[in-house]
């Protein structure tokens, strides 16, 4: 059975490897390309280059909608009041304040007023009494109100109609509520002297999470290098005839302000000492071989082959495998062709590690051969001179 601490250290490990490799992979923008900015009433989100791709994220919030309303909770504020014609408080409107602030959230609201009276004829015997009342609230301008006559129960309630807001859309909501006595049983009419009572006034609300809507706009661009090594690598041209020399071209690139930037170099392969026609040196008869030094093309080491016919080709030595670097496979030095004569055919010389052609060979021969005509010269004068002596000496 598997340690549960190993289990949790393997995937803690894991998490902490894919957060590693998504940093590495994701790079600041720092001008790589030109990249376009937010439009007008847009934010930016983010801006990152991954891959020699640059992105821009922008948005715009046109608009959001209301999750699902809580179950709702409420605030309450009582008041002890007396209205009517003697204090002329009849048209007064008391209140409760809420504010809605938060404007990642929802909200439904409204009110209630509840009146219980405790005395109907706070004027006694030489005043009307309040046979009724009327109890309004209200919200903003939408207001609801209700007429209550006597006998009276011991409350008596009133509520307006639910307004939804966001979060910040007022900066204070408020409930308002009021009392106005009548002398009539009709909530009509004459006021009352007077009406006693508690006043209560409430807001209820509910609250619901506010989910915006965005436009989002997107703008990348694309560059080819960071460094040198995202560039190609560097191309070998077959040899062509310049003046009298046979050349070749040799492509290389190097990254320059996040763009591979082609640069291409003439190499020279031979002189012609009777001028070059038709990519080869003209009037000669040549060994074939390989001349000049490896180089690379792409991941390929190639060199340059003369024909006899003293035309010269790029021929294919060895591909490499992830990298070519200076005419070597992954910049790796190979193990010499020779270390001396003996290691190479009959003809050819070791030079430098590699078995050449020796060029030199009929110098030598010819060298050997005259000292060898001299030397029967000599010995033929001498074995002449012996034969010579002998006669003279006998006469």
């Amino acid at each position: 059975m598997i340690n549960k601490t190993k289990v949790s250290f393997i995937m803690v490990l894991f998490l902490l490897t894919l957060s590693l490799s998504f940093f590495v992979s994701a790079e600041s923008y720092i001008g790589q390309c030109s990249l376009d900015s937010c439009p007008s009433g847009y934010s930016e989100v983010s801006v990152s280059c991954s891959n020699k791709l640059c992105a821009r994220e922008c948005k715009k919030q046109t608009g959001g909608n209301c999750g699902t309303y809580d179950s709702g909770t409420y605030a309450e504020s009582k008041k002890t009041i007396t209205v009517g014609e003697n204090n002329n408080k009849q048209n007064t409107w008391f209140s409760i304040s809420k504010t809605f602030s938060d404007t990642t959230k929802c909200y439904v609201y409204f009110g209630e007023a509840r009146f219980e009276v405790t005395d109907s004829d706070p004027g006694g015997f030489w005043h009307n009494n309040a046979d009724s009342y009327k109890l309004s609230a209200k919200i903003g301008s939408s207001q609801e109100s209700l007429c209550y006559i006597y006998p009276y129960n011991s409350q008596s309630s009133v509520m307006t109609t639910g307004k939804y807001i966001r979060g910040g859309d007022e900066s204070s909501s408020k409930i308002s509520a009021n009392v106005y006595p009548y002398n009539p049983k009709s909530c009509s009419g004459s006021v009352a002297y007077g009406i006693s009572g508690d006043l209560y006034i409430s807001i209820y609300y509910k609250t619901a999470n506010f989910n915006p809507t965005f436009d989002t706009k997107r703008f990348t661009c694309s560059y080819t290098c960071d460094s040198d090594n995202d560039c190609p690598e560097s191309t070998t041209g077959n040899a062509y005839c310049q003046d009298n020399a046979l050349v070749k071209d040799v492509k290389t690139y190097s990254c320059q302000n996040y763009q591979c930037q082609e640069t291409t170099n003439q190499e020279g392969i031979e002189i012609c000492t009777n001028g070059c026609e038709n990519n080869k040196c003209k009037g000669q008869t040549c060994t074939e071989g390989y001349i000049g030094s490896k180089t690379c093309s792409g991941n390929t080491v190639v060199q340059s082959y003369k024909n006899s016919d003293c035309t010269v080709i790029t021929k294919d030595l060895e591909q490499c495998t992830t990298s070519c670097l200076n005419g070597l496979c992954d910049g790796i030095v190979p193990p010499p062709e020779c270390t001396s004569d003996l290691d190479c055919a009959e003809g050819e010389v070791c030079t430098a590690g590699t078995c050449e052609e020796n060029n030199n060979s009929w110098i030598l021969w010819t060298i050997l051969s005259i000292v060898g005509l001299i030397v029967l010269i000599i010995i033929y004068l001498i074995v002449r001179k012996n034969l010579i002596n002998p006669r003279r000496r006998r006469k």
